[in-house]
């Protein structure tokens, strides 16, 4: 296999890929016939909702075995078999008459979708066994039939523009920044300080600042909010 040459490789690169494709595509699709698929077989609810669940938690409960099986009994075989099995199964699928022949159904096509995908992948590079150039270009081609089939910042940027968790986020930063900078390097200097240079009254200090560093947070806080309070700043940027 790794010796093909011409169209062969490309062509089964391109059947490998739409396999992969199709693996995946199944659950959008569902997803998104679900209001017909409800209304034909008079379901709602979390009944209608197994019906993507049953395919998806069969795949991924069963994705790590389904690689095992195709690594014992050989991963050209076991595209086939899995091939055929999603093909029979997406069959059962469509011609469901029940909600629960239909989830069962969803759950065999979820089985061999498991089969199906890690199957692929040895097949796959398999072909690419001796080009690396080829084997780079052929999973370039399997990460794009993969999701996500396009990476926006759109769900981003509308967290930040909502309820004002953009500007929370900026006055976060104007204090979180300032109050790990100046700790440090005040405590660089008085390091310093305490450590090199001589001058009156050093170790009266030296005890007051680790005196002052056994003192609970909590009652340095309570005065001075009380002050801040009194001084009409609670809650502004001068008080922070």
């Amino acid at each position: 296999m790794s010796h093909n040459t011409g169209n062969s490789p490309r062509l089964g690169v391109a059947v490998l890929c739409v396999a992969q494709f199709v693996v995946v595509l199944d659950v959008t699709l569902v997803a998104t016939a679900l209001p017909a698929i409800g209304a034909d077989l008079g379901v709602a609810g979390g009944r209608l909702g197994a019906v993507v669940t049953a395919y998806t938690v069969a795949m991924a409960g069963l994705l790590l075995l389904g690689g095992r099986i195709a690594d014992v009994a050989g991963p050209t075989p076991m595209f086939r078999l899995a091939l055929l099995g999603f093909a029979v199964t997406s069959a059962a699928c469509a011609a469901a008459p029940s909600s629960t022949v239909l989830i069962a159904a969803r759950i065999a096509q979820g089985a061999a979708a498991a089969l199906l995908s890690p199957s692929a992948l040895a097949v796959l590079q398999d072909l690419t066994r001796d080009d690396g150039a080829a084997r780079r270009r052929a999973l370039g081609w399997w990460t794009a039939f993969a999701p996500p089939y396009h990476f926006t910042l759109q769900n981003y940027t509308d967290v930040v523009n909502s309820s004002g968790i953009g500007q929370a986020f900026v006055n976060s930063l104007f204090i979180a920044i300032p109050a790990t900078i100046i700790p440090i390097v005040v405590a660089a200097f008085a390091a310093y300080a305490f450590s090199w240079m001589e001058f009156p009254g050093r170790d009266f200090l030296f005890v007051v600042v680790v005196g002052l560093l056994v003192v609970p947070l909590q009652m340095t806080l309570i005065p001075i909010l009380k002050a801040f309070a009194a001084w009409g700043i609670t809650g502004e940027f001068l008080s922070v």
